[in-house]
């Protein structure tokens, strides 16, 4: 809902800058706790003890938080260089990359106790406050783009705090001690994970993080534009992804995680399909006709939303069957297809290229996610049951 106002207020260029400002950032939410948020729900959703994962989560993720912040530090002289902007803004602002690693592990840990109520209200509010301020600044008539990209990220961080830090209601009464693994054993299913989690990411979001040093802002706020559309479907993975995670580690038969699997995608392309007819008569109405332009890479990141819901979902399940690393692979792939074509390409890469890339990438790692899922089967161990 945000993105047509983002567009009108800002215009292309301006468009493109906030795309510099903040897909690193996302990109760095992404990864900052690297796997930690996930081993953090697998071991809670086994019948571990909240609490003592929760403690472990929070150690590694503020230590790797601070080393995401440091990568974040550096790059952004290339970005404020490139794009116009203010370096020491640029990092200070970069530096929310630390709390948001924080409260990942608590929104795991929501996540592993399946309390779905919770986990759905933070972000409900997270969406809800960021296009409440952002209507705040167009109607003032604000065409800065820093205060875009800052006042979000402030009232995201104060919200989420606000619900998800409270002490869990009703506290959980059973806990397996049985089930907590040893701190060697947690933070190596985290390394293991962040293969999955990293490589998720980068594979969904490295374009546009490497695109604000290679491009004009023109291009990066066309291809922001199209990638807001395309991945609108992509919510039905995300919510698909999450849940699947959880019953994969309570050992829910493969047969009914499939089942979703498939409505989900069915979803998603229906709704692709809708988007792609409809995207020539509502960009430029929506977005305004200075971005007619982005219909092409639209069309093309349609495709490859459509295969990215599955994958994420082959991959959530892989997670869960005690297989973080293997379920990286796909990613992987696709992480090492998005480097090879942003460097057979080099300066000046436009969207629509940046676009091929991208569905030539996840096509890969859809093929890989597809191979996995029909080869692999649970890991042995103890499964155990929904907490009410």
């Amino acid at each position: 809902m945000t993105a047509p106002i983002l567009a009108q207020s800002l215009g292309v260029e301006g468009r493109g800058q906030l795309a510099a400002l903040m897909q690193p950032l996302t990109v760095a939410d992404s990864l900052a706790a690297l796997g930690i948020p996930t081993a953090t729900a697998f071991y809670v959703a086994r019948g571990a003890d909240v609490r003592r994962m929760q403690f472990r989560g929070y150690a590694g993720a503020l230590l790797t938080g601070v080393v995401a912040f440091g990568v974040l530090a550096a790059y952004s002289f290339n970005v404020a260089q490139s794009q116009g902007i203010s370096q020491p803004l640029l990092a200070l602002l970069w530096m929310s990359v630390i709390p948001g690693a924080l409260l990942a592990v608590r929104r795991s840990a929501w996540t592993g106790l399946q309390r779905w109520k919770r986990v759905d209200l933070e972000r409900t509010a997270f969406a809800g406050s960021r296009l409440l301020i952002i209507l705040m600044l167009a109607v003032f008539g604000l065409g800065e783009v820093m205060p875009f990209a800052a006042g979000p990220i402030i009232v995201g961080l104060l919200i989420s705090s606000a619900l998800l830090i409270p002490k869990f209601h009703p506290t959980p009464q059973i806990a397996d001690y049985d089930a907590a693994p040893a701190k060697k054993d947690f933070y190596r299913f985290s390394i293991y994970a962040a293969f999955g989690t990293v490589s998720a990411s980068a594979s969904a979001r490295l374009d546009q993080a490497l695109m604000p040093s290679l491009t004009s802002s023109e291009q990066l706020g066309l291809y922001a534009v199209a990638v807001t559309v395309a991945e609108v479907p992509l919510l039905v993975g995300t919510v698909l992804a999450r849940n699947l995670m959880s019953e994969a580690s309570a050992g829910e038969p493969l047969k009914k995680m499939l089942r979703q699997i498939l409505l989900g995608a069915g979803v998603a392309v229906v709704g692709s399909v809708i988007l792609g007819a409809l995207a020539s008569w509502v960009v430029p109405l929506i977005f305004g006709a200075s971005f007619r332009d982005s219909l092409a890479p639209i069309y093309l990141l349609l495709l490859s939303t459509c295969m990215s819901v599955l994958t994420i979902s082959f991959s959530a399940v892989l997670t869960g069957w005690h297989r973080p690393l293997l379920a990286s692979v796909p990613q992987v792939m696709s992480v090492v297809a998005v480097i090879c074509g942003f460097g057979a390409i080099g300066q000046g890469i436009s969207a629509v290229e940046t676009a091929i890339i991208a569905v030539a990438a996840q096509t890969i790692a859809f093929a890989a996610s597809c191979l996995l899922i029909g080869l692999m089967r649970p890991s042995t161990g103890r499964h155990r049951r929904t907490r009410e």
